[in-house]
Order: structure tokens, then C-alpha cells, then sequence
């Protein structure tokens, strides 16, 4: 029989940029790709089989702007750096990257909090949990 699992919290979680975390960090999400290419031989039996293509990730992590700092002092488009992903205290991901996207959203009518969402791109190999 099938034993369940218990599912993982993400209240561990956390993202650092380059060396000090980001403020108040809501969310991460990490997308992982490869650029497998098909292809058909002499070999495949008149199928498709594949090969290992280019490896990539894109990261995206909202965050609340902090009072205590300026924007700018953290984070800018275009920056690159080491992007570190906590899927808790120990466990994290840490990918080379380049800022390619920073929304700033200012909730003016329900007077919430500044968020902020960017978006990372991979620019080296990234490093993976064990």
C-alpha cells in the first residue's frame, strides 16, 4: 500500500540577492528547462528519440518593498548577480543571473503595501540541492 506523504511547508522560505536577502519576500517560483532536440536515426526504429539540449531556469520572487531602504539600494534591472532560492534554512537553489524584469505595484485604493515582482533569467550554471 501507498503510504502518504507529507506535504512540505514553504514558511522556511526565502530568496537572497547577491549578498543581504531581499525585504519581506512573499514568494518564490523556479522554472527549470532543457532544450532537449528530437531526432530520428537508423537506430530509433522509425521513431523520435532525444538528446540533452541547453539547460535553463527562470526565477521570480515578490517581495514587499521595505521602509527602512530604497528600492534602488537593492535591486535594479539589468543587475547580475547570485540569486539564492531557501526552499528552507538549508535546502537552496543558487543560479547565476541577470534582473530581467521588475514590476512595482503601488495599491493606492485599498492602501496595501508597495510589492515588487521580478523576474531572473539564468546566466551561468545553476546549482541545485542535493
Amino acid at each position: 500500500p501507498r503510504v502518504p506523504m507529507a506535504a512540505i511547508s514553504g514558511k522556511g522560505g526565502d530568496a537572497k540577492w547577491e549578498t543581504g536577502g531581499l525585504p519581506h519576500v512573499r514568494e518564490w517560483s523556479l522554472s527549470e528547462t532543457s532544450n532537449a532536440k528530437a531526432f530520428a536515426s537508423s537506430d530509433t526504429s522509425g521513431g523520435h528519440s532525444r538528446v540533452a539540449g541547453n539547460k535553463d531556469s527562470t526565477a521570480r520572487v515578490r517581495f514587499y518593498l521595505d521602509t527602512a531602504a530604497e528600492l534602488y539600494d537593492t535591486i535594479r534591472v539589468g543587475d547580475i548577480g547570485t540569486l539564492d532560492l531557501y526552499q528552507n534554512g538549508t535546502l537552496f537553489w543558487s543560479i547565476e543571473s541577470i534582473v530581467e524584469t521588475m514590476e512595482v505595484s503601488v495599491p493606492i485604493e485599498d492602501g496595501g503595501p508597495v510589492t515588487i515582482d521580478c523576474t531572473f533569467g539564468q546566466t551561468a550554471n545553476a546549482v541545485i540541492p542535493a
